[in-house]
């Protein structure tokens, strides 16, 4: 069994869309960093760079809904989402 951390950082915001730089939670992950845009208003994901991890789709599924089920509580963005898988 593999443990994976995965975190996301919200870096800009536009009305309804968010984009979250998101990375394997890990000392000098830096090339391992990629981004998406996260269209609230749509409940749409669009990666807009790439992540080479082998559990980048499956981490950035979890990420994308722990922050779906934030924003339909709180009716804001989290700036950080951190997941463990």
């Amino acid at each position: 069994m593999t443990i994976s951390h995965f975190k996301a950082i919200l870096i800009r915001q536009s009305n309804h869309h968010f984009w979250y730089q998101f990375f394997p939670d890990i000392i000098n992950a830096g090339e391992l960093s990629g981004e998406f845009c996260y269209r609230a208003d749509q409940e749409q994901v669009e990666i807009t760079h790439p992540v080479e991890h082998t559990q980048a789709q499956i981490a950035l599924a979890g990420l994308t809904s722990k922050l779906k089920r934030e924003i339909k509580k709180t009716e804001t963005a989290p700036e950080v989402i951190t997941l463990i898988s």
